[in-house]
């Protein structure tokens, strides 16, 4: 999309967040946005036979995750972030926007996100000591194309993002936001547009929201955790909001299979998961379970699909 004139578009908050041009120039994409040519879930068996059956994957309510307390950190680091640029001279035609969206946030009554988590590596010690449990513990590769439709990335319904660690990569991600909707504000006021802060202050505080979810503490950064998000404005997409037990309560989550088959699948046959291998975790007895993931597979459809043991040895 090209840069739109404030005279196409008379919205700031919408050139800011749609004019993917105008964001390449002004912020690096792979600070928070995955490219990488695979994805890897892990999982236990129960898991994986679901994933495979619906062809989908389990997005959850962010707030009822046992990680939720990350949501937070990243809150307060956005709220300080935006009171200290509200301080600054340069900023102060857009200073009551800024209060006004850390305000927003400190109420803390933010949009659930769904999420599902993956990671960059395919056989982590750390993944499988949390998947791996009495030796079921499986990991899903995928294969992760940058062209086309996918089921990880097909804006704005899909997104799939990194969760960034480093402090100083989160600050470059939010400032990018915020001058990018500073810019755009100017533009407003310089052409005479019809300026209406709420709007402003909703939209702000939405999509820096969408930034922060994906930030943790430097100390998990072994994960290397990507995410596969829906924000809540477009669960209407899928075609019903589930609940499930976990360990904080009950969890509203979405599964992406049935908007796969709607959205992906061809004339002649239905959608599949582009499964690249899978690999069984530490466990006593992997052949039997080698073989039997192979079987399921080939049932399934899934031709050529590599199963083969992780490296890391097994501890009974």
């Amino acid at each position: 999309m090209k840069h739109q004139s404030p005279h196409e578009n008379k919205f700031g908050f919408l050139r800011a967040q749609f004019d993917y041009a105008y964001r390449a120039r002004r912020f690096d994409i792979d600070l928070a946005f995955y490219s990488g040519l695979t994805l890897c879930h892990y999982t236990d068996l129960n898991g994986f036979v679901g994933i495979v059956d619906s062809a989908g994957f389990w997005l959850s309510d962010h707030r009822f995750l046992n990680d939720a307390q990350e949501f937070e950190d990243g809150r307060i680091l956005t709220i300080s972030l935006l009171r200290r640029m509200a301080e600054k001279k340069r900023y102060k035609n857009f200073r009551d926007v800024l209060g006004n969206v850390a305000a927003s946030l400190e109420q803390h009554k933010e949009d659930p996100y769904y999420v599902c988590s993956f990671s960059k590596v395919p056989d982590s010690l750390d993944q499988w000591r949390a998947y791996g449990q009495n030796g079921a513990g499986i990991s899903i590769v995928f294969g992760n194309s940058s062209g086309g439709r996918s089921p990880f990335n097909l804006p704005p319904v899909l997104v799939t993002r990194k969760v960034v660690y480093d402090d100083h990569a989160k600050a470059r991600i939010l400032l990018a936001e915020i001058r990018k909707y500073a810019f755009e504000y100017e533009l407003d006021v310089k052409h005479g547009n019809t300026i209406r802060e709420d709007d402003w202050v909703s939209q702000m505080t939405t999509w820096l929201s969408m930034n922060f979810i994906n930030f943790k503490h430097k100390a998990f950064a072994s994960e290397q955790e990507v995410r596969l998000i829906v924000a809540t404005d477009h669960i209407k997409e899928f075609h019903e909001l589930k609940h499930r037990a976990g360990k904080y309560g009950i969890v509203p989550y979405v599964s992406t299979g049935g908007w796969n088959q709607d959205n992906l699948a061809s004339e002649s046959e239905s959608f599949r998961l582009p499964i690249e291998e899978v690999r069984v975790g530490p466990a006593a007895n992997r052949d039997a379970l080698i073989r039997s993931i192979e079987v399921f597979l080939t049932d399934k459809g899934y031709k050529n699909v590599l199963v083969k043991r992780s490296d890391v040895p097994f501890r009974g």
